[in-house]
């Protein structure tokens, strides 16, 4: 055989020959791969509800289970091996957009509604809603919400273990600047809770009492002083209101009237 003149070895016609039979042989192979549809449930109007889709109707072990809304739209898609969801699910709105996707990853039973993975939650408009990981059925790790607006700004973004928050949570701005700081155990606030200004300045810093924010605390007011509120005795009905400039000179002080069982209030 010649190609513009040049001799072609015949090693590479036989080789160029057997590639030609491999290729021939692996198309045939997994074009006897048929899939296989099995339509489990129906709406009245005969409708497909659910079906299993088989990639190979020789093997049942692997397939597909695929849900639908009445209006024909895909509600819910699940990856099977041997009777154990895999890979990922598919959560879908009616309108077709994402709700959820769980990327998998332990196996777990199909009657199980919280695999081991990475969850990903969507609003209806496409714009992300959370992310978490989930161990047991319930958050661990950081879990991060987001904005239910047209934004689809990042709001906070949690600690979280055995479905509770522990450790630290941040809230942030819509700039994504940092507004607040604090730390929780077991669901509840503790140690300070810190919020900042969008330049990154301390704002206020409050202690915490039983998950909620108390005194003593501290503000940087807008006319450049500072203020402090701490109680005065083991009662907590009684405070002493501080008013100092940046160097640490106290400029006033006050002890508010005030009635048990109000909240009280301090200067922004």
């Amino acid at each position: 055989m010649r190609l513009f003149g040049e001799v072609i070895p015949k090693e590479i016609i036989q080789n160029n020959m057997q590639s030609r039979l491999t290729i021939l042989t692996i198309v045939l192979f997994f074009g006897c791969k048929t899939e296989y549809r099995n339509v489990v449930d129906t709406y009245s109007n005969g409708k497909v509800k659910e079906e299993y889709v088989y990639p190979n109707k020789k093997d049942k072990s692997k397939f597909t289970i695929i849900e639908y809304y009445p209006n024909g739209q895909i509600s819910f898609k699940g990856e099977v091996e041997n009777n154990k969801f895999i890979g990922m699910k598919l959560n879908y709105y009616e309108n077709g957009n994402l709700k959820e996707v769980d990327s998998i990853l332990n196996s777990c039973n199909l009657d199980f509604c919280c695999c081991d993975g990475f969850v990903k939650k969507y609003y209806s408009n496409g714009k992300p809603d959370q992310t978490f990981e989930n161990r047991n059925g319930v958050a661990n790790g950081l879990v991060s919400l987001y904005s239910n607006d047209s934004s689809g700004k990042l709001v906070t973004v949690s600690a979280y273990q055995e479905g509770k928050k522990n450790g630290i949570s941040k809230t942030y701005y819509d700039n994504g600047k940092l507004y607040k700081l604090c730390s929780y155990k077991n669901d509840t606030a503790i140690g300070h809770i810190y919020y900042f200004e969008t330049n990154g300045d301390t704002m206020k810093i409050y202690s915490t009492w039983k998950g909620h924010e108390d005194f003593p605390t501290k503000k940087w007011l807008t006319n450049g002083q500072i203020f402090y509120a701490t109680y005065l005795d083991s009662t907590y009905n009684k405070v002493l209101y501080r008013w100092t400039d940046k160097a640490g000179l106290e400029l006033k002080r006050q002890i508010p009237i005030h009635t048990k069982g109000e909240k009280w209030v301090t200067p922004n």
